[in-house]
């Protein structure tokens, strides 16, 4: 397991798997399913973000 920027740049990339979001957000029935927004700018990571698909 790499767990210093170092090595996780001279080990890259990788593949990301995440959790399951489910149908929607509770709270906001208007939403659909949700999906992870990850940004890599110069080959590193920028912003990982959680959004939802307005219905």
């Amino acid at each position: 397991m790499y767990t210093n920027t170092k090595d996780i740049q001279d080990n890259g990339p990788f593949v990301v798997q995440t959790p399951a979001l489910g149908l929607g957000r509770y709270g906001h029935p208007e939403t659909a399913g949700g999906y992870r927004e990850i940004l890599i700018k110069n080959g590193k990571l920028a912003s990982f973000k959680v959004k939802y698909i307005q219905r």
